[in-house]
């Protein structure tokens, strides 16, 4: 294989890091204690090269030469770029934070997450106190009356299935211990990957629709770059009528809506961002490298794909990266624990470390080649988001979380509301024996 053209000089921005292929050497290093990055060449297409991709020969005199005194580690275990001869562009990464929840988790926060470790093994030696005094007292009644009662046994074994899901759980918490070296990182520059951002709605109010279209379209992202698609559900008229007046303002947005013959599986969001995809093959522009999804009322920030796309950029091996979904009308005090906060702070910090950090749904950047990998999105299931990551885990590829507040959108303000979305959360069953309409 030839690893690099000889034209080909590969720019990455790390606290101001740049690397010449061409010369080998490092041009420009101010980093601020132990910022490490491994340059790799191989395939962006291929898991199977990534694995086995060597980096190149960085001697710690190259960084000497550049005015710096100590040793500095190039080797790194958070992030790889892969550069070949498929990979024309100079992409400028610029490092903002050494960890990427600066701003959205308070330091006595993080604190305090980090007992929940400690928590989770009390409360698991805890359990194992309880059952263990239970069935050592339930035996000493047996010997003392002479008897056998059957009834206490079947309800230690209930206690016993129904704690045991929670502690398994819990003990996810263990993990929290474990380094992330997730920076802040912001793509900068007009030299960026082309996008497909689908926009899946289903029946939701119209104004709130719109609202996250205009919002997709007016990210500070070059406008060339990216298409949006509004992928009707619902097939609304007003709806199609409304995005037809904006593609004036926007001329990267498009309305599509899909045919859904009776008694076919249409396979709810799943299907509607089967159908999106087809979409992007067929339509004006240039076909995306990524492919964004975002809930209708879920409102990315300006820097939303900025802020996603490095860390992909960074490791070609990252199949799917992805941010929490937040919310800005949590009640005071959370009382259904609507903000998901240990999902969002605790959980999928500690899955992102681990490396298989679940797809939250929305605001989630694919590499296309990934998806193209597992055969398209996943259907047959309402949590197509997690199904689709596990499937990318199984082919080689890594997800990311991106632990930065990217989009906003609203909890159901209502208890039924509440209640219906969370059945949907938690739902496996394939949509052919649910008689739902989206």
């Amino acid at each position: 294989m030839d690893p690099i053209s000889e034209n080909l000089t590969a720019r990455v921005s790390q606290d101001s890091l740049y690397y010449d292929i061409e010369k080998k050497e490092i041009l420009q290093r101010d980093v601020h204690g132990g910022d490490q990055i491994r340059l790799a060449y191989g395939s962006p297409t291929s898991p199977e090269t990534l694995r086995t991709a060597q980096p190149p020969n960085l001697s710690a005199e190259s960084v000497r030469a550049l005015g710096h005194d100590r040793d500095v580690p190039i080797q790194s275990s958070m992030s790889t770029l892969v550069l070949d001869k498929n990979i024309p562009q100079m992409y400028q990464i610029d490092s903002l934070a050494r960890r990427d929840d600066i701003d959205l988790l308070k330091p006595w926060k993080r604190y305090l997450y980090f007992l929940s470790s400690f928590l989770a093994l009390a409360a698991f030696c805890t359990y194992v106190l309880y059952f263990g005094l239970r069935i050592t007292f339930t035996l000493a009644a047996q010997r003392a009356n002479r008897t056998i009662y059957p009834a206490a046994w079947v309800f230690v074994i209930v206690e016993i299935g129904v704690a045991t899901p929670g502690v398994l759980h819990s003990l996810w918490s263990v993990f929290v211990i474990k380094s992330r070296g997730r920076q802040k990182l912001r793509l900068k520059g007009e030299i960026v990957p082309t996008v497909d951002v689908l926009v899946t709605a289903c029946g939701e109010d119209e104004d709130v629709i719109l609202n996250t279209a205009r919002a997709a379209c007016s990210i500070d992202y070059p406008a060339d770059r990216f298409r949006v698609f509004v992928l009707d559900d619902g097939k609304s008229q007003s709806l199609f009528r409304s995005v037809a007046a904006l593609n004036g303002q926007y001329p990267n947005l498009f309305y599509r809506s899909r045919e859904k013959p009776p008694g076919v599986p249409h396979h709810f969001k799943a299907g509607n961002l089967k159908f999106g995809l087809r979409e992007t093959l067929t339509t004006d522009g240039e076909e995306g490298e990524f492919v964004a999804a975002l809930d209708a009322d879920m409102i990315p920030q300006p820097e939303w794909l900025r802020a996603i796309l490095p860390h992909m950029l960074l490791d070609e091996r990252c199949g799917l990266a992805c941010p929490p979904q937040l919310f800005y009308n949590v009640p005071p005090n959370d009382p259904l624990y609507q903000g998901l906060d240990f999902f969002v702070h605790v959980s999928e910090p500690i899955k992102d470390a681990l490396g298989v950090a679940w797809c939250t749904g929305s605001g989630y950047v694919i590499r296309r080649c990934a998806l193209d990998s597992i055969g398209d999105m996943p259907v047959g299931t309402v949590a197509e988001d997690v199904l689709c990551s596990t499937l990318l885990l199984g082919e080689g590829w890594r997800t990311a979380y991106i632990h930065e507040g990217l989009q906003y959108g609203q909890v159901p303000g209502d208890f039924g509301g509440h209640i219906k979305q969370r059945t949907r959360w938690v739902s496996r069953v394939p949509e052919i024996h649910l008689g739902l309409q989206c």
